[in-house]
């Protein structure tokens, strides 16, 4: 079971001033378990009876973010910009800001796998979503799905793990080209309970990556550039 890593918490200007609780996973402690493997065996040979099975020794496996100076270390692997404008599209902009903050701050361990709308959870108006945009049959219908708009953070997000060079898993193109957005290079996410496509990506480094979100950029129209803080090496 892999350990959980604390969340990170952000000041004003982009420092990283905390960190949420983590918790220990749990492995299996080699040493101890080839010890009680040898002692069983020693025992066979002493004419011992034959058990049905030998125990594995765990021991917990803790997270690798420990403290602040781990986050302080890392460097920018990879980033991207989608600037907006807040419309009935996109709930005002709450659906495009709210990712974001359910976001910033997550880290995703080596050998992990994200999943945006897992990373997000709840989209309902407790969570602080609204009404917005969404392509149904082929057409625009601007506040048919709660959540709407939200392409734009699962974009972002596609795009920063894209520029990192990371495992990208799953990824879907809108039914239609838009402008906003390089060709091939959108990502939308969509659930109704029978069909879900996501934003998958996995951490194929060995060291943690923090989401972190950006400033806004441009007054009414922030833009959530989502960027891993990850590895010394630039990956």
């Amino acid at each position: 079971m892999a350990p959980v890593e604390p969340g990170v918490v952000w000041d004003a200007s982009g420092k990283p001033v905390d960190l949420t609780a983590g918790k220990d996973g749990l492995g299996v402690d080699a040493a101890g378990t080839t010890s009680e493997v040898s002692a069983y065996l020693d025992a066979l040979a002493s004419g011992g009876s034959i058990g049905p099975s030998v125990e594995a020794v765990t021991a917990p496996v803790h997270p690798q973010i420990t403290s602040i100076d781990d986050v302080a270390g890392m460097v920018d692997v990879g980033q991207w910009t989608t600037t907006f404008y807040p419309d009935i599209s996109n709930g005002m902009g709450k659906n495009i800001r709210q990712p974001a903050a359910n976001l910033n701050g997550q880290v995703i361990n080596p050998g992990q796998e994200f999943s945006f709308l897992g990373g997000v959870g709840p989209i309902d108006p407790a969570h602080g979503f609204a009404m917005g945009g969404v392509i149904k049959g082929g057409k625009s219908d601007h506040t048919g799905a709660m959540g709407g708009g939200i392409c734009s953070a699962s974009t972002t997000m596609f795009n920063a793990a894209a520029n990192a060079g990371l495992q990208i898993d799953e990824r879907h193109a809108h039914f239609y080209y838009i402008n906003r957005y390089p060709v091939g290079r959108d990502a939308t996410v969509y659930s109704d309970g029978a069909t879900t496509w996501d934003v998958k990506w996995t951490n194929d480094t060995p060291y943690p990556i923090v989401i972190r979100p950006g400033p806004p950029k441009v007054p009414r129209a922030p833009s959530p550039s989502s960027c891993g803080a990850g590895p010394p090496t630039g990956r």
